[in-house]
């Protein structure tokens, strides 16, 4: 297959690279180097390379601010433009599904024929961003810090990385029913991923993780999605939540 990937700069993306660079053929638009969110750069690029998927990774992460979801949402409009007009038979979205810019992709990507959106409710994994992943913090806090300091408790659904890569690939690669999909395994929480990793850096022989919890009244709103619609798409089992935490800490 000959992959357009938007986003190549992100986990995901360079996870899905790793995996598949001797099996496809695929050319990565990094969107933090050049600009895309105008049409003309990608017809020229459409104009030279037919595609078999195009694959946008962009939206990784919380957006910082109104011109980066205004930029980010110009790009996906483009490309799936692109798509459409190039005859491209499918394109797939991965993008966090919290906020009204997740609803907002969600709802183009399911518009259209060619179109799949996959939504992620937190990740698990190695070069994740500290500053956007605040399970990233907490298990980098673990490794780095000895200590893990929660202002309040959230329950989350994170996936492990390689896992959305698998399910990633599924949707790539095999003809699976076009629509709105949630990645999102078994419910857990932000405490119990900290003594998850507590317990793992502790079996490795590392010292004691102190915890924190500053509020232990306060429990943000569930984070969470329902993952009935993917489990009837795509059969596979997930990385459990401590299995994921001490591969990531390994």
């Amino acid at each position: 297959m000959k992959i357009l990937i938007a986003g190549a700069h992100t986990p995901i993306a360079k996870a899905f690279v790793k995996q598949h660079k001797k099996k496809h053929e695929m050319l990565g638009l990094d969107v933090k180097k050049a600009d895309f969110s105008q049409y003309e750069p990608l017809r020229d690029i459409f104009a030279v390379h037919k595609f078999d998927a195009v694959l946008y990774l962009a939206a990784q992460g919380a957006m910082q601010n109104s011109g980066a979801d205004a930029d980010a949402l110009n790009l996906f409009k483009n490309l799936q433009y692109a798509a459409i007009l190039n005859g491209v038979p499918k394109m797939i979205t991965v993008c966090d599904a919290g906020g009204e810019f997740g609803s907002i992709m969600a709802s183009l990507a399911n518009k259209d024929k060619i179109g799949t959106f996959l939504r992620v409710y937190g990740l698990i994994g190695a070069g994740l961003d500290v500053k956007l992943n605040p399970i990233a913090k907490i298990l980098s806090d673990a490794h780095k810090r000895g200590e893990i300091t929660l202002q309040a408790n959230q329950a989350v659904s994170p996936v492990f990385i390689d896992d959305a890569v698998k399910v990633l690939t599924a949707f790539t690669e095999k003809k699976l029913p076009q629509g709105v999909y949630d990645i999102a395994p078994a419910q857990t929480d932000l405490l119990k991923i900290a003594q998850a990793a507590k317990k793992a850096l502790k079996a490795e022989g590392g010292t004691d993780i102190r915890i924190t919890l500053a509020d232990k009244k306060a429990f943000l709103p569930p984070f969470t999605g329902n993952i009935e619609a993917l489990r009837t798409a795509y059969k596979s089992s997930f990385t459990s939540m401590a299995a994921a935490v001490t591969k990531t800490l390994a």
